[in-house]
């Protein structure tokens, strides 16, 4: 009787851990799936950084013509662009 009770209660355990370990890999899926959105965010975002960096280093050979009030207005935009940028990469590293 004995051996029959530890073989059920070994049993009722493996059912366990088995449903444990389809929950644990549910939760992988899931977790993946964010992993790789994030990642193509950080990529989305690299590539507008790049890309206004561009933008800034051509305009930057035209700035020098440029009088301090100009100056003045294109240094406030940048500074908000880049603000906008750190926004969002703290969004993506939580």
């Amino acid at each position: 009787m004995q051996a029959n009770q530890a073989f059920d209660a070994l049993q009722k355990q493996i059912q366990q851990l088995l449903l444990h370990y389809k929950q644990l890999q549910q939760k992988h899926e899931k977790l993946q799936t964010q992993y790789q959105k994030s990642v193509e965010q950080t990529t989305s975002l690299q590539e507008k950084i790049n890309a206004l960096e561009q933008k800034l280093a051509a305009k930057t050979v035209n700035v020098q013509n440029w009088d301090s009030e100009e100056k003045k207005e294109l240094q406030k935009k940048i500074n908000t662009y880049l603000k906008d940028i750190d926004t969002c990469l703290q969004m993506l590293n939580k």
